[in-house]
């Protein structure tokens, strides 16, 4: 039971590290996406 205990505390732990490094990534994506729309519309 420990060793299930500390295998799903790690996995909990990576998928939010993982998630924490994927998230800004798209964020930053989706804010170039639509900055590059803007400037189309207003030029």
């Amino acid at each position: 039971m420990k060793i299930r205990n500390v295998v799903k505390k790690l996995f909990v732990n990576f998928s939010f590290f993982v998630n924490s490094i994927k998230i800004p990534k798209l964020l930053n994506k989706v804010n170039e996406r639509l900055t590059r729309l803007g400037r189309k519309r207003r030029s």
